[in-house]
């Protein structure tokens, strides 16, 4: 795809801030999700504990599914597959 691009560096260029923010947003969002799941309840209200509850075991499947998915895109042959206006 860089060998496509060769004339346009303002393209290369978002196409590498756009690669940045996106890891670094990833990330941003996988430290939520594991932080949910390992902070601790310090409430003594039950109504606390249990909304607390329900977000930690939201967030590890989401854990889950996110981590996959990001594993599975970064492995494939062609990563910008899921990005259709990027081909030609």
């Amino acid at each position: 795809m860089w060998t496509t691009l060769v004339g346009l560096p303002h393209l290369q260029c978002s196409l590498a801030i756009l690669t940045l923010l996106s890891a670094h947003i990833g990330g941003f969002v996988m430290g939520l999700f594991v932080g949910v799941v390992f902070y601790p309840i310090i409430s003594e209200s039950k109504r606390h504990k249990t909304v607390a509850w329900v977000f930690k075991m939201a967030a590890i499947p989401a854990a889950i599914i996110l981590f996959v998915l990001l594993v599975k895109n970064f492995y494939t042959s062609d990563p910008y597959a899921g990005m259709a206006y990027s081909h030609p």
